[in-house]
């Protein structure tokens, strides 16, 4: 189905009868992990034509909302219930008090809703059959807004994550929701020890999120009593100068249902807080990176959670040996990450009992080398396996692996002494389909002609290989399952290169910056209709004419051509781009200007724009920008023909988070003064 099919489609409400389950997948891509692990959502015809927001304009969704809502009401019989509702972020709440109508809805996703405010929240307080309710990154919502949610006592899951304007008082209102069983506050940062206090009588919470959360020790013994947590999430909880110590991990251990606990980050955990883990024995998932003070004798205790699934220690540096051998009881184990501890090729000889292990991460272990990776030989249910950075292992070592048929993923990135010859080893693994190169610097074209067998490849890092040429990429073009490309700074791939790429039509993500492209190679990207991102930062020889080329790549949401040789008519052939979010077009200097910016008026998709270092932009350039209302970041750094007028046109962009003025030397406190309507903003950079 082509896209004017679709639109016409969309937009034509009396041929809409029943939707295609190739849309209901679609719906469904939108909601959380958690929500289609969990619910099945039951959907109406009418309703799903209004998920359509990627084809009909904002205002088409809002009457097609106001009409739905009508129709339910007027109906005597509910013979559509609507039960799972998630709104695109342009809703408000005008559009949020219409839900008032839908008594029967258990399922309500308004996440990152940013211009829904405590007012919209009070019109949810009629639904009591609510079940779900994901208000999380609304930046608008206080704690009155969470007061509104008391009635709702059917509640089950309830995310608020990144509401940072949430603080103990909001969870306060939350003690009455004793049906709650899974609660996310992560990143509320001005949540404290008092907050989780509020938490106790919610006795069947299964999951709970605190992570980013500023806890110390007492606030991890109000938990005590939530003796069915199943999921508990404390990473990088840090209050000031206090932090999670072995005291808090000791109140955890009264929680013997828990199955998943991270503990990333805490980094005054020592052994001691290890060994209070000992009676949680239906533990699967356990992540204790970045624990750095942790040593061996803290990983023995371990031993007695023989339910390990996936077991994080990464960064752990005093992790040695001795340490892994502790592991070789876990024999469930199917995930280790190990990578940048102080282990040798006998740590690896004692995972070889390991034969569940899936996912192995021993990048930056720099004293594994060719015998270690020997060991790996009997793991053959491999499908991950991360090198990266073992600067002992060679072609050798390479070689062993030929034999672990099941890997998916291989990551041997910056691994100085692996050459052509240690790639032709890998030409068996037909079910490759993440593979990285990138910085093996003795591997050339003749390396990359053993790949061509690698059908499967979706992903592939090359970038930064310096002996590969044009050559080199003739032997990627039978590689048409490839959506991920990168080949930057390859400085001897040229336009004969890219020239190769144009049968690999399912390409989504392409990073050619650096490499030595001029305006006809950019020509041979048309036939890729599919790409998403594309990189040619750095490509100095590319102009208008090149950017002309990448006018019919509409799928495009993310494009950098900073530093390339482009003016105004070079982003004037942008317009069609509607789709984009990101785009860098920093340091093109005195090409481009303020009649170049107002080019950018129609992609309104937009969220990052870079236009730094673009010098001849004034403040004409950034009242073309106040119709980019979805901009959360913006950087007019060095732009120095910009004054405080310039910034009062900001005013609108209500919705930025961050914003570097940087250089700009005409701005002064008057300029600043405009910006105290962008509430939003977390990152002000001005110096």
């Amino acid at each position: 189905m082509n896209q004017k099919r679709k639109r016409k489609e969309v937009t034509d409400s009396n041929n809409i009868e029943t939707i295609p389950i190739e849309i209901k997948k679609i719906i469904l891509n939108y909601l959380s992990k958690y929500e289609r692990q969990n619910t099945i959502t039951l959907l109406s015809t009418e309703w799903n034509r209004i998920y359509w927001f990627k084809f009909v304009s904002i205002l088409q969704i809002k009457k097609e909302f106001k009409n739905f809502c009508k129709k339910f009401k007027e109906k005597s019989s509910s013979s559509e219930n609507i039960r799972s509702i998630y709104i695109y972020n342009k809703i408000t709440n005008k559009d949020l008090k219409r839900c008032q109508l839908l008594t029967n809805l258990q399922d309500l996703n308004i996440c990152s809703c940013k211009n829904i405010t405590d007012n919209g929240l009070s019109y949810l307080k009629l639904l009591t059959n609510l079940q779900r309710l994901n208000i999380s990154r609304c930046n608008n919502i206080t704690d009155i807004g969470l007061s509104y949610l008391q009635p709702l006592t059917n509640i089950q899951h309830l995310d608020i994550s990144y509401c940072h304007n949430i603080t103990d008082n909001g969870i306060s209102y939350l003690k009455l929701l004793t049906n709650i069983q899974l609660l996310d506050i992560g990143d509320c940062k001005n949540i404290t020890d008092n907050g989780l206090s509020y938490l106790q009588p919610l006795t069947n919470l299964q999951y709970l999120d605190i992570g980013y959360c500023y806890i110390t020790d007492n606030g991890i013994e109000y938990l005590q009593l939530l003796t069915n947590l199943q999921h508990l999430n404390i990473s990088r909880s840090v209050r000031y100068d206090k932090n999670i110590t072995d005291i808090g991990i000791s109140y955890l251990k009264l929680l013997t249902n828990l199955q998943h606990l991270n503990m990333n980050c805490i980094k005054n955990i020592t052994d001691i807080g290890l060994s209070y883990l000992q009676p949680l024995t239906n533990l699967q998932h356990l992540n204790i990176s970045c624990c750095y003070i942790i040593t061996d004798i803290g990983i023995s205790y371990l031993q007695q959670l023989i339910n390990l699934q996936h077991l994080t220690i990464n960064f752990c540096n005093n992790i040695t040996d001795i340490g892994i051998f502790y592991l070789k009881l876990l024999t469930n184990l199917q995930h280790l990450d190990i990578g940048y501890c102080d282990i040798t090729d006998n740590a690896i000889k004692y995972l070889k009992l390991l034969t569940n292990i899936q996912y192995l991460n021993i990048s930056g272990c720099d004293n594994i080398s060719d015998i270690g990776i020997e060991y790996l030989k009997l793991l053959t249910n491999l499908q991950y396996l991360n090198i990266d950075r073992c600067e002992n292992i060679t072609d050798v070592g390479l070689s062993y692996l030929k034999l672990l048929t099941n890997i998916k993923h291989l990551d041997i990135s910056r691994s100085e002494n692996i050459s052509d010859i240690g790639l032709s080893y890998l030409k068996l693994l037909t079910n490759l389909q993440h593979l990285d190169i990138d910085r093996c610097e003795n591997i050339t074209d003749v390396g990359l002609s053993y790949l061509k067998l690698l059908t499967n490849l979706q992903h592939l890092y090359i970038s930064k290989c310096d002996n590969l040429s044009d050559n080199g990429i003739t032997y990627l073009k039978l590689l048409t399952n490839l959506q991920l490309l990168d080949i930057s700074e390859c400085n001897d791939i040229t336009n004969n290169g890219l020239s190769h790429l144009q049968p690999l039509i399912n390409i989504k993500y392409l990073n050619i910056s650096e490499c030595n492209i001029t305006d006809i190679g950019l020509s041979y990207l048309k036939s890729l209709t599919n790409l998403q991102h594309l990189d040619i930062s750095r490509c100095y020889n590319n102009t208008d004419i090149g950017i002309s080329y990448l006018k019919l790549l509409t799928n495009l949401q993310h494009l950098n051509i900073s530093k390339c040789n482009i003016t105004d008519i070079g982003l004037s052939y942008l317009k069609p781009l509607t789709n984009l979010q990101y785009l860098n077009i920093s340091y093109c200097y005195n090409d481009i200007t303020d009649n170049g910016i107002s080019y950018l008026q129609l992609l309104t998709n937009l969220q990052h724009l870079d236009i730094s270092w673009c010098t001849n932009i004034a403040d004409n350039g950034l009242e073309n920008l106040q119709l980019l209302t979805n901009l959360q970041d913006l950087n007019i750094c060095s732009c120095k023909n910009i004054t405080d007028n310039g910034l009062s046109y900001l005013k609108l962009l209500t919705n930025l988070q961050r914003l570097n003025i940087s250089r700009c030397n005409n701005i002064s406190d008057i300029g600043l003064s405009y910006l105290k309507l962008l509430t939003n903003i977390q990152h002000l950079k001005y110096l």
